[in-house]
């Protein structure tokens, strides 16, 4: 995934966060993200092609960057 995609996904996260969503519910999208992330894992490795797989794993990488980041700053809505 290109990194202005990445970005443009963060920024959508990041309004989750903002906005008076519990840590609960940010938690919560963590691990639905996390869970994408494995199961783009998975599906990679169904692939044939190199550049195809390569491309799955890294749609798989950026879910799990923003389930890093949703943890991260989780904890900054209660405080």
């Amino acid at each position: 995934m290109a990194n202005s995609q990445f970005l443009y996904l963060r920024g959508i996260v990041r309004s989750a966060v903002e906005t008076q969503h519990e840590s609960a519910d940010i938690l919560l999208l963590a691990r639905n993200l996390r869970a994408r992330a494995e199961e783009g894992s998975a599906l990679a490795e169904t692939f044939y092609t190199p550049r195809t797989r390569k491309t799955m794993l890294g749609v798989a990488a950026t879910y799990e960057k923003l389930a890093q980041w949703l943890e991260r700053h989780a904890g900054d809505r209660d405080k």
